[in-house]
This record gives C-alpha cells, sequence and structure tokens, in this order.
C-alpha cells in the first residue's frame, strides 16, 4: 500500500531539512579545523621582553580596523597604564615603571591612630623595573582580552 499523495511532499521537505543540517554540520567541522581563528576580539598583538639591563617591557599592538578608545592595560590585576585612544595599526610600549599600582591609596601612610606602627613604607606608586607579570589584560570601550605574557631578550 503506497502513502497519501499529501504526505509525499512533507518527505521531501523533511529530507530537504537533514540534507542541509548535515551540509552545515560538515561546513562548520571543515572550518573549525582548517586553522582560520580570529586571534581575539580586539585584534590586539601583545609582546614582552626584558632589556640588557633586566627592565621588563611589553607593546600593544591594534592590528583591528577599528580605534581603542579608554585603554587600560593590567598586569596581574596589580599594576596598570591608561592611553585615551589607540588607533587602528596603532601600537604603544610601555616599560613596567610607568605603571602604577592599582591597590595605593595616595596618601600618607599613619594618617589614622590604627596605622601608626603598623607600616614604616607606603606601597610602592609604580611597579618595580624587573618584574615580570604572567597576565596582561587590555580593558576598552571595545571589549576585553586577556594574554598570557612569556618574555624575550636577555634576563
Amino acid at each position: 500500500m503506497s502513502a497519501p499523495a499529501t504526505a509525499i511532499p512533507w518527505n521531501r521537505v523533511r529530507q530537504g531539512l537533514v540534507g542541509v543540517y548535515v551540509a552545515a554540520c560538515i561546513a562548520s567541522a571543515l572550518w573549525a579545523f582548517s586553522g582560520v581563528t580570529g586571534s581575539n576580539e580586539l585584534g590586539a598583538h601583545v609582546g614582552a621582553g626584558r632589556t640588557g639591563e633586566g627592565s621588563v617591557y611589553f607593546t600593544v599592538r591594534n592590528g583591528s580596523s577599528f580605534e581603542w578608545t579608554n585603554v587600560r592595560v593590567d598586569a596581574d590585576g596589580q599594576w596598570f597604564i591608561t592611553r585615551d585612544r589607540v588607533g587602528a595599526g596603532e601600537q604603544f610600549d610601555a616599560r613596567m615603571r610607568e605603571l602604577e599600582n592599582a591597590w595605593r591609596v595616595p596618601r600618607p601612610v599613619g594618617l589614622y591612630f590604627w596605622e601608626v606602627g603598623a607600616t614604616d613604607t607606603a606601597p610602592r606608586a609604580f611597579a618595580p623595573a624587573g618584574y615580570a607579570p604572567g597576565t596582561l589584560t587590555i580593558h576598552t570601550d571595545q571589549g576585553t582580552i586577556e594574554h598570557e605574557v612569556t618574555l624575550d631578550g636577555p634576563g
């Protein structure tokens, strides 16, 4: 006994949908293994190294086609540097000693009675020149990326 005439078009539609789904799965798998990747959402290129004197520096380049605004680069969440903007294709360099302490309260130590004698030294205002961060995080209005740091150069 054959199927009713109205069921045949639905079978074709169902077969077509299954075929499209299988083709999409195959195309997705081929794309995933093709090696085509978007490095990160900001198109950021980050490099770090050590000078001959042992001080650490890093370079951040905007490899995207759009400008970054309100840029903040954090080193391990402890030290930071800011820029108002970094244009498309531009880069900036900074030495660790230029990064400010993210947790420093800009006031003299010992101002309140409970601080007297607790410590004789204020927290560092800037990072030590030889500090080697493990992670640099770039925060912008356009997005945020985190980059693990490996140092190049002597040291």
